[in-house]
């Protein structure tokens, strides 16, 4: 469904093409079974203009490499993980699967405001290389968020969210969704958004993923574009991650704060 681009069309310009995105999880049976925590997979759609379908043709696919010990014991908020995002590419079937970017988490101890969850993103297409950003989780007593610098270390949005919606308070399925919005810092205004997805069938509830929709600046260039997708996946892991929740004592400081 949707539009498709021409043969090995570049990250950035399917980014720059599209108003927004919808990121979803892929399902794990090996999870839902036996409760064991494989590494993460999604898939980055583009966002039809018509307003009407949900998703439009697959952009990119991500996939999460870490430690087994670290995804079984480490709680979302902490663990380090390297997460590949590579293009999808219907017509040239060799540009298929093709590097675009990689996400480089270290393992932190978070606890307040000390070793707050960060994400280095690097930009590996073509056989070419750079750090393009990072995206930070930033100790907040109000709100929700995440704070996306460039490569020198420049802050360029932040997203921030309601620690109090019903979104957030209960994740069940007949609650609102989340919601957090994406502000411009050079004026404080908000550009975009970035909104939780529940599903809408039995199955979808049976699953119990939380997909996002992503609705970009209008301004935003691909590299911004890029961030704030990477932004929408270290959201996932931070906020809506359920392995441990109120198990672990600490768990409400490390999310929360």
């Amino acid at each position: 469904p949707g539009f498709m681009w021409e043969a090995r069309t570049s990250g950035y310009d399917k980014l720059s093409s599209v108003k927004g995105a919808y990121v979803k999880q892929k399902f794990s049976f090996c999870k839902s079974l036996f409760g064991c925590i494989p590494e993460s997979k999604y898939y980055v759609y583009g966002l039809p203009d018509d307003g009407i379908a949900k998703r439009g043709s697959k952009m990119f696919k991500c996939e999460e490499k870490s430690n087994a010990c670290m995804r079984q014991f480490c709680l979302p908020q902490c663990r380090s993980y390297k997460m590949e995002m590579k293009n999808k590419d219907y017509i040239d079937k060799d540009f298929d699967e093709e590097p675009f970017l990689t996400f480089n988490r270290p393992f932190k101890c978070t606890f307040l405001c000390f070793g707050r969850p960060e994400v280095e993103i690097e930009w590996n297409e073509a056989g070419r290389r750079n750090i393009l950003g990072r995206i930070r989780n930033p100790s907040t007593c109000c709100h929700l968020g995440m704070e996306v610098l460039d490569a020198i270390g420049n802050l360029r949005y932040q997203i921030r969210g309601s620690c109090c919606q019903p979104g957030i308070m209960c994740n069940a399925s007949c609650c609102h969704k989340a919601k957090f919005d994406i502000i411009d810092v050079n004026n404080e205004k908000v550009v975009g958004s970035i909104s939780e997805v529940k599903g809408t069938t039995r199955k979808d509830h049976c699953k119990s993923l939380t997909n996002f929709q992503i609705i970009y600046p209008e301004l935003a260039k691909g590299e911004d574009r890029a961030l704030l997708t990477a932004a929408t996946i270290l959201t996932d892991y931070q906020y809506f991650e359920k392995r441990f929740a109120g198990l672990c004592p600490i768990n409400c400081a490390c999310i929360w704060m």
